[in-house]
């Protein structure tokens, strides 16, 4: 500590030599204009020099996609869905864990962007087969390797039904053995505002999930991942079928308002920190009732521009869409 200030000259400092302080200049290691080219040409050069790199920084990104995803891109099991806001890790959600997946929101809008990015992901795994259901019509985009319908909701449902109805029972004859689960393609569905589709069905969804959830126990090759806003599932949470797979304590939440409800059962429903406002590319990953708050995926459009587009389909393909289910 001295009471001597060295000049204000850019580069100018004090060292201390004995008992004498003395001022000095460092030296400049290129004229001032031409900085800028310098150290650019340094860091070149550095770089080619000395291969190995300190580790980057985290931070969390502005969006997040599945372009700086994709090497977790792998099966069902863990399967990334955004970043945590705290640790900056990836957060993977486990949707083979449960036979019905739920993402939900205040509001329906607030997870479409989600959930097309969602689609995005999932059209690169070929391990299982996506289908989606739209019963909305709210996702325009089409993707290559899922099967998308938008009508003849009844068929669709039917022909679900009916195709794994008969791949359990040869299951059965054979004597369940575990080793012939592999010889069955996986399918996940996916569909998008639930309660309007459960709306346009004659037959009795519940009865028909029922018998799905109760034979995928055994013959695990089906999935669901269902959409819809948070009051939608709260008209159905004391049904028998609800309860016995909508899992309360297990859901994906986009947006804020997740302390405004009862439906999802969180262990610490008292945080204060549920109740801090945040946009539609946050949300939170409820596991066993323990929620932690992420950046969440939000629909990449450069990238889905840049995909190789299927062949549109006509209302008369859908029919046959249907048939090879």
């Amino acid at each position: 500590r001295v009471n001597i200030t060295p000049s204000k000259a850019v580069g100018r400092g004090l060292v201390k030599v004995g008992d004498g302080i003395y001022e000095f200049q460092t030296a400049h290691p290129s004229k001032k204009e031409e900085s800028s080219t310098f150290f650019k040409k340094l860091a070149e050069n550095l770089n080619k020099i000395y291969p190995n790199k300190a580790l980057k920084i985290p931070v969390l990104p502005d969006t997040v996609n599945m372009s700086i995803l994709n090497d977790k891109l792998d099966n069902l099991n863990n399967f990334p869905i955004g970043i945590y806001k705290d640790s900056l890790d990836i957060c993977l959600f486990d949707f083979k864990k449960n036979f019905f997946n739920k993402i939900t929101a205040s509001e329906l809008e607030n997870t479409l962007s989600f959930t097309k990015e969602l689609l995005m992901g999932l059209n690169q795994i070929t391990k299982f087969k996506t289908y989606l259901i739209d019963s909305s019509n709210a996702i325009s985009e089409n993707f290559p390797n899922i099967v998308k319908y938008q009508t003849n909701f009844e068929e669709v449902l039917n022909n679900i039904s009916s195709e794994f109805d008969a791949n359990y029972q040869e299951f059965e004859e054979a004597g369940m053995v575990p080793s012939m689960i592999s010889k069955y393609q996986s399918k996940l569905f996916v569909i998008y505002n639930f309660s309007n589709f459960k709306s346009k069905l004659t037959s009795n969804l519940g009865d028909i999930l029922t018998n799905l959830y109760n034979k995928s126990l055994k013959l695990p090759i089906i999935n669901l991942i269902v959409i819809d806003n948070v009051d939608e599932f709260k008209k159905v949470e004391f049904e028998t079928w609800f309860k016995l797979m909508g899992n309360p304590d297990q859901a994906i939440w986009i947006g804020e308002g997740i302390s405004n409800q009862y439906t999802i059962k969180l262990v610490r429903s008292s945080d204060r920190a549920l109740q801090t406002p945040i946009q539609n590319d946050f949300g939170y990953a409820i596991v066993n009732g323990k929620h932690a708050l992420i950046k969440v995926l939000t629909f990449d459009t450069k990238a889905y521009q840049e995909m190789p587009q299927p062949e549109p389909v006509s209302q008369s393909d859908s029919i046959s869409d249907i048939e090879e289910l």
